[in-house]
């Protein structure tokens, strides 16, 4: 018992931009996203003995903190939203436009309902497959399935919507 409590403590270190990129894309807020990791750490270390040793750690965490933002929508007060995802850790290897659009399709993302902001971060960033995906988050294939195409869809129409602009008080 007391291993596997030591094994998920030392590997959070090098996973914790990965849980908070994904806690920000659930709570769309900086505070909440490190009181959920905070809450996500806490409860992986107590449940560590439960984990399936056959499931990936990560993906392991990604489920224990749904399950904790599942259950602690009360979390403590927030600030205000912050307007986009943070770069953290893939922004190194792209070249300049592919981060602006990049950046502009995170902000976008936070414009998405939660249950599709969840789906498109696990497969679209995060890379995780479908299964792996309904596992973690407790739903069916077809559910993210589903989510997946209504968030890339609504992604699209967001990024390719042309911005309205009024000349004389007239819409262009």
């Amino acid at each position: 018992m007391q291993r596997a409590e030591d094994d998920v403590r030392d590997a959070l270190p090098a996973l914790y931009l990965k849980l908070r990129r994904f806690a920000f894309t659930l709570t769309g807020t900086e505070d909440g996203a490190d009181d959920l990791v905070q809450i996500t750490c806490e409860r992986a270390i107590r449940q560590a003995c439960q984990r399936d040793p056959a499931t990936p750690l990560v993906a392991w965490l990604y489920s224990v903190m749904n399950n904790a933002w599942e259950g602690e929508r009360e979390l403590p007060p927030n600030t205000e939203p912050v307007s986009e995802i943070p770069d953290h850790d893939y922004r190194s290897t792209m070249v300049f436009e592919d981060r602006l659009m990049l950046r502009s399709v995170r902000r976008k993302i936070l414009d998405l309902p939660e249950e599709q902001r969840s789906v498109v971060t696990l497969v679209g960033l995060e890379g995780f497959s479908y299964k792996e995906t309904a596992e973690m988050l407790g739903i069916r294939i077809g559910t993210v399935m589903s989510r997946l195409f209504r968030g890339r869809h609504a992604l699209s129409r967001m990024i390719d919507m042309p911005s309205r602009r009024s000349v004389a008080g007239q819409d262009l």
